[in-house]
């Protein structure tokens, strides 16, 4: 049997994407390998943020398709980097510098990712590729970064 058709392979990977969104949902979660420890990580950066008043969509760069809703914030930062946050942990985890910029605060948690790990974030399933890095915020939330965002936007701290 040879390798299934591009349309195919996007269909199942979809499928799998799906069915993991559901588990997670259910309340099942992955356990991580004990030599992948979680370090404290401190936020540094400024960034621009609005308040969305329209559902948002957008395409990460990993190629997955993100959800925000109306409310959330968008977010842009200094590289041209967007993404959304909820309004209750926008409000824990930014400070407001002026205008419509915004300083990054607090301390989360974050580990090198597996390429192929699949990550639910808020806004939906994101799949890691070489060299990213899985965040966890105060909520428990995850999200994931790539290496020259960790480098710029992240100071680690220590080892958990």
């Amino acid at each position: 049997m040879g390798p299934l058709p591009e349309i195919q392979k996007k269909r199942a990977i979809g499928n799998v994407k799906d069915a993991l969104s559901i588990l997670y949902a259910l309340g099942y979660r992955s356990s991580r390998p004990a030599d992948r420890p979680w370090l404290k990580v401190t936020r540094r950066g400024e960034v621009t943020a609005t308040v969305l008043g329209t559902d948002w969509r957008w395409q990460a760069k990993t190629g997955d398709w993100l959800q925000a809703r109306a409310g959330d914030y968008q977010v842009l930062n200094d590289e041209g980097e967007t993404w959304s946050v909820e309004p209750e942990i926008f409000n824990r985890t930014y400070q407001h510098v002026g205008d419509d910029r915004w300083r990054r605060t607090g301390r989360v948690s974050a580990q090198r990712a597996v390429p192929g790990e699949l990550v639910i974030t808020l806004e939906g399933p994101v799949t890691a590729s070489a060299g990213d890095w899985v965040i966890k915020g105060t909520a428990g939330e995850q999200w994931i970064t790539s290496a020259n965002h960790f480098q710029k936007s992240y100071q680690v701290t220590t080892a958990s």
